[in-house]
């Protein structure tokens, strides 16, 4: 009996020796959501211009725009790109560029900008921002209204300027709204992944006036996007 029991003894201590943990053996790091986070959105929108601008051109229409968002805790980098379509609306002399009434140019728009939430919550965001970037109206060579990616000939006439933009973003985290709506499993973080749509209002305020003769004016946008977000993870804290 008693080699029995110390048998049962000895496998019990063997089983034990070998499921606890090796300190030779290593253990995959914890990852958690960092302050950290990238987003990528696609959008489409429209420009009207003002004043002398107004004008001279149609207000432009932009059917496909990109933007890449740098994120950390409320602070966010907007890095944009748009490109749209507008046409004279009267025949232009500016400088040495001579323009036809209704002829179809591309418009080119970059732009930096710098945001701040100021509403964070796990569906809806509230950002004011400011921005410098460049406008660019070009004559690509198509006589439709096409839109054409932006031309490497410098035979092509254009106006360009440097761009100050103020403005809005409200995203509604859309990823958040079905997790509530239908899964009833919201985060206890506000901030979140998913998908979001994004409504954009800008004021920009383009410089043509100090180059060109003519082109006083500025212009308002609106733009309406989706994208998706993702948090960059690090490594949790350890407490040993």
């Amino acid at each position: 009996m008693k080699q029995i029991v110390l048998g049962f003894f000895l496998l019990w201590s063997f089983t034990a020796f070998a499921q606890a943990p090796s300190s030779s053996k290593k253990i995959p790091d914890e990852r958690i959501p960092s302050d950290w986070s990238i987003a990528v959105e696609i959008f489409r929108g429209k420009g009207n211009y003002t004043q002398e601008l107004r004008t001279a051109f149609n207000d432009y229409f932009a059917p496909i725009e990109g933007a890449i968002d740098v994120s950390y805790k409320n602070l966010a980098l907007y890095l944009r790109y748009s490109l749209a379509t507008t046409r004279t609306q009267k025949p232009l002399v500016i400088d040495n560029i001579e323009w036809e009434e209704d002829l179809n140019l591309s418009v080119f728009l970059y732009e930096t900008a710098l945001g701040y939430q100021i509403l964070n919550t796990n569906m809806v965001k509230l950002a004011p921002f400011v921005g410098i970037g460049s406008h660019k109206i070009q004559d690509t060579g198509v006589k439709t209204s096409a839109l054409i990616i932006e031309p490497n000939s410098p035979t092509y006439d254009k106006l360009q300027a440097v761009t100050y933009s103020l403005g809005l973003n409200l995203d509604f985290n859309f990823s958040e709204f079905i997790r509530e709506l239908i899964l009833v499993k919201p985060r206890s973080n506000a901030q979140t992944d998913g998908f979001f749509f994004r409504t954009r209002y800008a004021y920009n305020l383009p410089q043509f006036s100090r180059k060109y003769n003519g082109l006083e004016g500025n212009f308002h946008s609106v733009t309406l996007g989706f994208g998706i977000s993702k948090r960059i993870k690090k490594k949790a804290p350890s407490f040993e």
